[in-house]
């Protein structure tokens, strides 16, 4: 509206003859840059798919359809498998839900948009709209007028802007003291063009059923005097919807209800309000909407609940004004009932996924290395407790997936009341308290137990080459802290290749938070606390002591010695000599000690010969000297010990005819403690 002043200046004009423009011109004004452009309202194409789904839910799953097929699979079928394969399975567990498949659509944006795949997901749903349009009309044939004109009035070109052209928005120039310089209204298009004459410092924007807009002119100028740039006015001004207003009245029969909850569920938040005394609830301010004629339009679910009632629910359509709804509502028996998921946390400890990539298999390594996890529990029994822990129904065990309710669909049987949800795994429970049911609502309560995963190894050394090598069958337990008692336990797999089972690895789930022992092998953990919904790795890898045990094979302190089959006598000179049986005298060679007549090349020098010991027994002691382990050397005189925790152990190496031999070693974490050998010696005469 022009301010009276401005009409007097025009009166002014007008007697001294001037001509006006078409676009309104003060003569004194002299005309500068020229402005052109579109005015619009922004089109978010995943709200519009929200809207036609809220307009008519059954028919949307026939739209649905044709996007999947026309548009979303042959986006996501090149897809590495990994991205490929969870995006497939969340669709297919979605699809029957409108809403909660549109909301999956707008989680994956912004990783689809990531490189290298830079799928711009929301150009391709606008993209949908304009060119499938004449299907979806066909699909729903009773969407409201508002909402097929929207439809129907996309231009190609909003494609890749997401935009719908607004006409009839006027523009108009002001100067510092808000004096109206020149107007312009946007054609059918949205299109405008409007001189800015000299002394013009702003732009009012104004449309019916749309927010104001005002752009500060002195802004632009000094950014683009800054940046030398003339063209930094927008080509496109943006509007927005002015928001809508709820007036909700609430009754049962002809008496209001008052203070029940009146809630509006928007796309993107939830605005609430209770009923007054006279059962109305006034709700202002509610977005978003999308851009129509008059205005903003949209869907939005509406529900009420109020004490003792069940739930009341409407899906109006908003036409950016006063929406006005009446709820009846319906008495409810004092019953509700409880459902809800129960949950374990898991994960893939870094020592398997390390172990895979020493086995060669790094491409399953980077498949599993999704990090923690989370998957449903089954069997879990889930019982509703009074103030003194006894049920006030029967218990119920939750399904494979870790869902359980309490009753079939749409009845109620737990009675109305504050209680106390106890979930209980083989291990122990996890409780929820002050657990509110209501009447005829469903009060969801979930849970997420704990788990604990390892991996057991063992050094396999070939020369100085070790890697850890995974042991099965090795028994890990939880304990009671203050019993003892064992509350779980399992063991190590072996390698499995169909189905995939990890070689030495082992799992426990379903732990409530709490402390507890562990034993992991011969590995004994005191107080390990577990919190809720942790996914906990206690991993062990042994260590190993080996070595070789040789000895004097014969006895060079004896009278005789027999080496292959002949007997040799020891002279007092050290050397041996064999008796070939001649009477003495008969061959006059040098004369032994005990007066017998040897052949001097019969007459040899043993060195002390050194071999391996088969046979010795190797006893490994703990700090007491308490016998741990035996070993028999074997043929070649090699023992060993497996599956050493680090610590100083004592060894005794012992053989009969030989001296017994004891020592310490100390043994680091994973540890391969080779070469520890021992030589044995005969005793002295």
């Amino acid at each position: 509206m022009i301010k009276k002043w401005n009409l007097y200046l025009l009166t002014l004009l007008l007697l001294l003859g001037v001509t006006l423009p078409t676009t309104f011109q003060p003569a004194h004004a002299q005309l500068a840059n020229q402005i052109s452009g579109k005015v619009a309202a922004e089109i978010d194409p995943f709200l519009l798919l929200r809207n036609l789904a809220r307009a008519n839910p059954q028919a949307f799953q026939d739209v649905l359809d044709l996007l999947l097929n026309d548009n979303l699979y042959p986006i996501i079928d090149p897809l590495p498998p990994l991205i490929k394969d969870p995006i497939l399975a969340e669709i297919e567990k979605r699809r029957q839900d409108p809403e909660s498949f549109i909301d999956f659509l707008e989680e994956i944006v912004d990783t689809l948009a990531e490189p290298p795949l830079n799928i711009d997901l929301r150009a391709e749903i606008a993209k949908f709209l304009v060119i499938d349009r004449d299907s979806i009309l066909a699909l729903i044939p009773n969407l409201p007028a508002d909402l097929k004109n929207l439809l129907a009035g996309l231009l190609p070109q909003t494609i890749d802007l997401n935009y719908l052209p607004l006409s009839g928005a006027t523009l108009s120039v002001q100067n510092a003291r808000g004096w109206t310089l020149g107007l312009a209204i946007s054609s059918q298009e949205g299109s405008y063009s409007l001189k800015l004459p000299t002394g013009a410092t702003q732009i009012k924007v104004s449309r019916v059923g749309y927010q104001p807009l005002l752009i500060d002119l002195m802004k632009v100028k000094a950014l683009e005097a800054a940046t030398d740039n003339l063209a930094l006015f927008p080509d496109m001004i943006m509007m927005t919807p002015n928001s809508a207003n709820l007036t909700a009245r609430v009754y049962d029969g002809l008496r209001p209800v008052n203070n029940a909850l009146v809630s509006v569920m928007t796309a993107t938040n939830q605005q609430a309000g209770r009923t007054n005394r006279i059962g109305v609830s006034n709700i202002k301010g509610i977005q978003p909407l999308l851009p129509g004629l008059l205005g903003g339009l949209g869907y939005h679910k509406v529900m009420v609940d109020a004490e003792g009632y069940y739930l009341a629910e409407q899906t109006p359509l908003f036409l950016a004004s006063n929406a006005q709804l009446w709820y009846n509502l319906t008495k409810a028996p004092p019953f509700g009932t409880a459902l809800g998921q129960v949950d374990v946390r898991r994960s893939f400890p870094e020592d398997v996924l390390s172990l895979l990539d020493d086995l060669g298999l790094s491409a399953i390594a980077a498949q599993l290395g999704i990090g923690p996890y989370t998957s449903g529990l089954g069997n879990v029994e889930v019982a509703v407790l009074d103030t003194f822990d006894s049920p006030i129904v029967d218990p119920i065990l939750t399904n494979s997936d870790g869902g359980y309710r309490y009753d079939p669909p749409d009845t109620y049987s737990v009675p109305i009341g504050t209680w106390r949800i106890e979930f209980m795994s083989d291990i122990g429970s996890i409780f929820m308290n002050n657990i509110l049911i209501r009447a005829a609502r469903q009060t969801e309560v979930n849970a997420c137990f704990s788990s604990l995963n390892g991996v057991v190894t063992t050094p396999n050394c070939i020369l100085d080459a070790c890697v850890p090598t995974p042991i099965a069958g090795e028994a890990v337990k939880i304990l009671d802290p203050g019993t003892g008692d064992e509350l779980a336990s399992t063991v190590t797999t072996a390698l499995n290749l169909d189905p995939l089972t990890l070689p030495g690895f082992y799992e426990i789930i379903g732990i409530p938070p709490g402390t507890y022992d562990l034993e992991v092998g011969k590995k004994k953990i005191s107080g390990s606390v577990f919190a809720a919904c942790e996914a906990k790795t206690e991993s062990l890898c042994y260590s190993k002591l080996s070595g070789l045990v040789t000895g004097d094979i014969f006895n060079f302190e004896a009278p005789s010695v027999t080496i292959i089959g002949f007997t040799f006598t020891r002279r007092a000179d050290g050397n041996f000599c064999r008796n070939f049986g001649f009477p003495i005298g008969t061959i006059c060679l040098t004369p032994t000690a005990d007066g017998k007549v040897c052949y001097r090349s019969a007459c040899i020098t043993l060195p002390e010969i050194i071999a391996p010991l088969q046979g010795a027994t190797v006893n490994l002691l703990d700090d007491e000297g308490a016998s741990l382990a035996i070993d028999d050397t074997d043929i070649l005189g090699l023992y060993g010990f497996d599956k050493l925790l680090p610590g100083t152990y004592g060894i005794r190496f012992e053989k009969t005819g030989y001296t017994t031999v004891e020592r310490d070693v100390t043994i680091g974490d994973c540890d391969n403690k080779t070469g520890e050998n021992q030589k044995l010696a005969k005793p002295e005469n």
